[in-house]
């Protein structure tokens, strides 16, 4: 039986089938996870710029990016850390993508090549279908070193076989429960969402909850109404001494805009200024999202402590880093992590623009955390007046960024 890689494209379906496909495990994706954006492994952005573009990434560090062009066709890239052609493979701290990888790629998919946010070096192989190569998929003149997989794409490209079977027992695994192929074969074949179909592959997603981003994905949803009901006729109420309760506060819910990438991946207190880090932005937004940024020095940045267990939240009073020999403050004196909501605000420094890619200095945050928003720094918006602020924080200070 033939096996889908770079060395026998035959099973790897043409565009127009393909990009349907990766539409559903998107539409799969997002059942499974509905609030979870960061534990899908599947999306795609019909609008990234003039074209449409499909990421998998399976959680250990391996990606794989679909550019759909505005003039058709398209191309594929992957990258498995653990190949022989990875870049840095064999304990290299540092490399090169594998030679003629890129060879023969039509101008009209070089954002493949050259889009940071795709994984700039990070490539061990690449695939194209166009016009100019008889309509066919085709791959650059490399030269593949010995093994099954050396590039990684048999366990990378898999998925794009158009096998339902093959989700249905990847996203088993992943979950820890069984996903019924049946309902994977329905969303494949374009049905529209309906409550039941929703439910059969996530008992616990509503609907409502999904379905602006299934629209968004160009997928129908069946509307489900209820039928009016007559209104009883009102008896009467009693006089009562009963006090109105007061009503829940309201829930918030935000999808990240992008996230962190740094060479720090634990939160340990310190000299963060020697980490590089920059900021990825989610596939929905084109590179014109950070047009003009590039002419502050600084910006805002708005993002979670995702890595704060809710049992360690605080909500009184405590010693910062617990050190008893600075006083007690409450929480909203200090800017300790273990706070109600995990929300991290810093300014810093920028360096550099690069498409959807932020590169800054100074942001105290680990490899992996969800950036909620960023903002120019504006000095209008800063302190207005003499600043004020104890001891303990300035000795606190003293080692936090060097």
């Amino acid at each position: 039986m033939k096996t889908l890689s770079t060395r026998d494209l035959s099973k790897l379906p043409a565009p127009g089938r393909l990009s349907p496909w990766c539409r559903s495990l998107a539409v799969l994706d997002l059942i499974l996870f509905p609030d979870d954006w960061e534990d899908r492994m599947f999306s795609f952005d019909p609008a990234w710029g003039k074209a449409q573009m499909f990421q998998f990434r399976d959680g250990s560090g391996d990606h794989m990016n679909i550019l759909f062009p505005e003039v058709g066709g398209a191309a594929i890239r992957g990258f498995a850390h653990e190949s022989k052609m990875s870049p840095w493979s064999g304990g290299k701290k540092k490399g090169k993508p594998w030679p003629g990888v890129f060879d023969g790629l039509p101008k009209a998919f070089s954002d493949i090549r050259t889009e940071p946010a795709f994984g700039g070096d990070e490539i061990t192989f690449c695939a194209w279908w166009s016009r100019e190569h008889e309509m066919a998929w085709r791959i650059g003149d490399v030269a593949f070193p010995a093994g099954t997989d050396p590039d990684g794409s048999v366990g990378l490209m898999e998925i794009l076989a158009g096998t339902p079977a093959t989700y249905a027992k990847m996203a088993s695994a992943y979950v820890e429960r069984k996903i019924p192929v049946s309902a994977v074969e329905k969303i494949c074949a374009g049905a529209p969402l309906t409550e039941a179909l929703v439910r059969s592959l996530n008992p616990d997603a509503m609907l409502a909850d999904i379905r602006d981003e299934a629209l968004a994905l160009g997928r129908k949803v069946e509307e489900v109404r209820s039928p009016p009901v007559k209104a009883a006729k009102a008896k009467p109420r009693a006089k009562t001494t009963t006090k109105t309760p007061r009503p829940a506060a309201p829930l918030f819910s935000m999808k990240p805009i992008g996230f962190v990438r740094s060479t720090r991946k634990e939160a340990v207190d310190d000299h963060w200024d020697k980490e590089a880090v920059r900021i990825e932005l989610d596939a929905r937004f084109g590179s014109d999202a950070l047009a003009g940024l590039e002419t502050f020095s600084h910006v805002e940045i708005l993002f979670v402590m995702n890595g704060v267990d809710e049992a360690e939240i605080t909500s009184g009073a405590r010693h910062p880093r617990e050190n008893p020999a600075w006083h007690a403050v409450g929480i909203f004196a200090q800017r300790a992590s273990r706070r109600p909501n995990r929300i991290g605000v810093t300014v810093c420094a920028v360096e550099k623009v690069n498409g959807r890619v932020l590169f800054v200095r100074g942001l105290d945050a680990t490899h992996g955390t969800p950036v909620l928003d960023l903002k120019p720094w504006v000095s209008g918006f800063g302190p207005r007046g003499k600043v004020r602020e104890p001891a303990w924080i300035k000795e606190l200070m003293k080692r936090y960024w060097k």
